[in-house]
């Protein structure tokens, strides 16, 4: 059992195994969970003992009005994804929260989206320490479909669990919040669709969280967001969904530069947005320091 593991594969640290992490950090701007990067990724961080004793004040103001989403306090929120995540785990989905609320007034999402963005954020990773096993069970106590694909990159498995807990443990019934949770490490063929803005948020958010994540990947994502927003002609939907979109190719051929499974719902949202987004085709991403054409 393990907390380090990568969106889109089952991925567990072995002393066999150390030295390819330490490779990893050079090769992929995303994934920062593997052991032995705590040092380089806490260097600017408050200390997780003072995050955790802030995190109820940080987000209360969102998620805490009138029960809007569930009958659970902010404090009862933050008891109970405690008692799921622990140290750098818990600072990532404090990370999360608080990129979701900037991205959601960046692109001007609605205060419901908002909240539903910053909640969502908060306990998207909430399954994260499970087992493969235990995620299988999970599955089979919620009554939720089994894909084969699932079985072999296990790790994707905690989103959808992630969300089963958040509906049966915390009753938190949106549809937004749970779809965001359900699919923050594959996305799905339809997140160019303007009902899927929360979910957007969401999955960038969580790749350029700036508590735990690489600051120079996370400056050039939030550069091209920046830049496409002086498109002419372009909406904060398409933007977000270009987020996606690249940050999705940066996983996708990291794990296939490595000979690592990708889940097939990653690769048919690639695709899917490749092929809405055609007015990016005539621009250029940078991506593992050269620059490719999208």
């Amino acid at each position: 059992k393990t907390e380090e593991g990568y969106s889109c594969i089952s991925y567990t640290e072995t002393s066999e195994n150390k030295s390819e992490s330490k490779k990893s950090e050079r090769q992929s701007p995303i994934l920062h969970y593997q052991s032995g990067l705590n040092k380089q990724i806490f260097l600017n961080s408050p200390s997780i003992e003072k995050t955790e004793k802030a995190v109820v004040p940080a987000i209360t103001a969102t998620i805490n009005t009138g029960n809007e989403f569930c009958e659970k306090t902010a404090e009862e929120i933050d008891y109970w994804l405690k008692s799921k995540v622990k140290g750098r785990r818990f600072e990532h989905s404090l990370g999360v929260a608080e990129k979701a609320s900037q991205l959601s007034l960046k692109f001007n999402l609605t205060v419901k989206q908002h909240k539903q963005a910053v909640l969502a954020g908060f306990l998207h990773d909430c399954a994260k320490l499970l087992t493969p096993d235990a995620l299988i069970s999970s599955l089979k106590q919620y009554n939720l479909p089994i894909n084969p694909a699932d079985l072999a990159s296990s790790q994707v498995l905690h989103a959808e669990v992630g969300a089963a807990q958040v509906r049966h443990e915390l009753g938190v019934n949106d549809e937004s919040i749970l779809n965001a949770i359900s699919w923050h490490t594959t996305g799905h063929p339809n997140m160019c669709q303007s009902d899927t803005l929360v979910e957007k948020v969401v999955f960038i958010a969580d790749k350029i969280e700036e508590r735990t994540r690489n600051t120079e990947f996370c400056n050039k994502i939030n550069n091209h967001l920046d830049q496409w927003m002086h498109e002419p002609n372009i909406t904060a939907n398409n933007i977000l969904a270009a987020g996606v979109m690249v940050l999705l190719e940066e996983t996708v051929q990291y794990l296939q530069s490595r000979s690592l499974t990708v889940h097939s719902k990653s690769l048919m949202t690639l695709n899917a947005l490749h092929d809405q987004l055609y007015w990016l085709n005539r621009h250029t991403c940078l991506q593992n320091n050269k620059e490719i054409t999208i």
